[in-house]
């Protein structure tokens, strides 16, 4: 969120706000492999919604939310080992790369936790259901914020742990995040529930999520590393470019999630469309969500282009 950049950009060094760039960008390229379970999940779902097949929607969710666990563990385990290595590799030096290293450590450890989130979320969104995701989210960053600016600093008992805080705010509140959406689907939500019997693999549902799912996470994985390429090279010329290039991104980035929430509807409308056979209504939906998304999206560019300075 916007909140890392500010106070580390007000609070603490170049050469921090540099660490944070890097860190949330790789951060970024582990998130995209949750789109292995979390594009399947949605999809699946909402077609067994729209054909009214709510038993095998259940199924699904339960399948996504066991390799979540599974794809989050792995994360954890693998990012950690390699965290120093990725940050070599992106042209980070001294105090900028040891305070990456730190940041990417503390948020991976809840990486089993920011997993559910995802998937869970994107279950229910495939059931039609954006609302609960949104609360979470709130939630999340209510937390995050909150946390970061107490941490940071220094507020009534919490200590001042200067950049250190502003990594464990950002994993409190992910890890709460998924402790809320996997209460959320024990309980139930959208006729979905999570049976944790169901966890354990099914491999004709594994495959069939991996099928869909593994064609979207190629994309999102070849966007990343493409990013972080161009990244490296930006790296080469200093804390304080790294800095600002992190600086425009995060504001950039308001433009790349008002997209994003778009595509939510579009997946979920044509999901369930499909799943009651109605390709007409499918493609209307899909083309709507596109001509929605295109204008918000040009509209935002001419303001961002124009209040840069």
């Amino acid at each position: 969120g916007l909140s890392a950049p500010v106070l580390t950009g007000r609070f603490l060094s170049a050469d921090h706000l540099a660490a944070v760039t890097v860190a949330s960008y790789l951060l970024w390229f582990l998130a995209s492999l949750l789109t292995v379970v979390s594009v399947g999940a949605t999809a699946l779902v909402a077609r067994r919604i729209g054909s009214n097949e709510r038993p095998a929607a259940e199924r699904v969710c339960q399948q996504a939310v066991g390799m979540a666990l599974a794809v989050g563990g792995l994360t954890l385990l693998v990012g950690w080992a390699v965290a120093p290595g990725l940050v070599v590799l992106m042209n980070l030096k001294g105090l900028s790369a040891s305070a990456a290293v730190d940041f990417l450590r503390i948020c991976l450890a809840v990486t089993p936790l920011l997993a559910c989130t995802t998937v869970g979320i994107a279950c229910l969104r495939g059931a039609g259901d954006t609302r609960t995701g949104m609360w979470v989210m709130v939630l999340v960053n209510a937390i995050n914020v909150g946390l970061r600016w107490s941490l940071v600093r220094g507020f009534g008992p919490l200590p001042a742990l200067g950049f250190a805080g502003i990594a464990i705010g950002t994993a409190v509140a992910e890890g709460v995040g998924g402790l809320v959406v996997l209460a959320v689907l024990t309980r139930g939500r959208a006729g979905l529930r999570l049976d944790w019997s169901g966890v354990r693999p099914v491999w004709v549902e594994v495959r069939r999520i991996l099928r869909i799912s593994l064609p979207a996470a190629g994309e999102s994985l070849t966007n990343i590393i493409c990013q972080l390429w161009f990244l490296s090279l930006i790296n080469r010329l200093g804390p304080v470019a790294t800095a600002a290039h992190g600086v425009a991104i995060r504001c950039e980035a308001i433009g790349f999630l008002t997209i994003a929430a778009f595509s939510v509807p579009a997946a979920t409308l044509t999901g369930q469309y499909l799943g009651a056979d109605r390709v007409d209504l499918a493609a209307r939906a899909a083309r709507t969500a596109w001509g929605m998304g295109t204008a918000v999206l040009s509209a935002l560019g001419l303001v961002v282009y124009w209040q840069a300075g």
